[in-house]
């Protein structure tokens, strides 16, 4: 299992569930990183300088991530784009053909999927 999918719940199309806000109490850290109590990763988009486990997070343990942002690399088999956000791609459904890395489904041109939806 990755640490991604440690962090929080994935659909059964390998989209990672996300919370696109303001962690709420109780909202523990896992690995650093904000989650709800229903397993949903808490994701902005505001650029930072902290990296948590290689991963930029807000001051508040949010993940951030840049929504259709343009991947330039990979770091832990993750698309990232010029400043180190992880890039991804919100509620959109994945092409069968669409590979997982480590337990997550990742688009090549569009980044990592997610998903706004509540898990289930």
């Amino acid at each position: 299992m990755s640490y991604l999918t440690v962090l929080g719940n994935v659909d059964d199309q390998g989209r990672l569930h996300t919370f696109p806000g303001v962690p709420t109490p109780p909202s523990p850290l896992r690995g650093g990183i904000a989650m709800l109590p229903t397993g949903r990763t808490c994701i902005n988009n505001i650029l930072e300088t902290t990296f948590v486990n290689g991963f930029m997070v807000d001051t508040v343990g949010s993940l951030v991530v840049n929504v259709g942002g343009t991947i330039v690399g990979y770091h832990m088999g993750l698309p990232r784009d010029v400043e180190g956000r992880l890039v991804g791609q919100l509620d959109v459904v994945p092409a069968a053909t669409d590979p997982y890395v480590n337990g997550v489904r990742v688009g090549p041109l569009g980044g990592v999927y997610a998903t706004s939806a509540l898990p289930t």
